[in-house]
C-alpha cells in the first residue's frame, strides 16, 4: 500500500511539473508581423506587443525579407532595435535575437516596439517573422 501511495504521487508531481513547464513556456506575448515594410536609411516601425514579466529583454526572429515589392530577395539580415534611442542589433533571417528593452518599458503592461532598418541605403525591404515579449 505504501509502495502504490509513493507511486502515485511521484506521478502526481511529475505531472504537476510539466504542466507548470508549460504554462511558464507559455506566459508570453507573441506577435507575428507579415511584409512589414522596412526603410533602409531609418529605424521603421513594425509592430508591438504588451509585456506580461518584468524583463529586461525581447525576443525577435525575422523568417522571411523581401524587396520592397513583395519578392523574394537574398537579403540576409536587418537591423532592430526595441527604441529609436538604443542601438541596433544585427538579426540574420531566421536566426532568433533576445534585444534589450528599455527601462520605461521593462515592467508587465508595457508596450514594447519593434523597429528594424535595412542594411543597404538604397534598398527599402519588407519583412515577416514574430516579436516575443516576456
Amino acid at each position: 500500500m505504501r509502495k502504490s501511495i509513493k507511486g502515485a504521487l511521484s506521478v502526481f508531481l511529475v505531472i504537476l511539473i510539466m504542466v507548470s513547464a508549460v504554462v511558464v513556456a507559455n506566459a508570453a506575448n507573441t506577435t507575428m508581423f507579415t511584409k512589414a515594410f522596412v526603410d533602409s536609411n531609418q529605424y521603421t516601425y513594425v509592430t508591438s506587443a504588451t509585456k506580461v514579466y518584468n524583463t529586461t529583454y525581447a525576443d525577435v526572429t525575422v523568417s522571411q525579407i523581401f524587396k520592397d515589392d513583395g519578392s523574394n530577395s537574398a537579403y540576409s539580415y536587418v537591423w532592430c532595435t526595441s527604441s529609436k534611442y538604443l542601438e541596433g542589433r544585427r538579426v540574420t533571417k531566421t536566426v532568433p535575437m533576445s534585444l534589450p528593452v528599455p527601462e520605461a518599458a521593462q515592467t508587465a503592461g508595457s508596450t514594447v516596439i519593434l523597429y528594424a532598418k535595412g542594411n543597404n541605403p538604397s534598398l527599402d525591404c519588407r519583412i515577416s517573422g514574430s516579436w516575443t515579449v516576456y
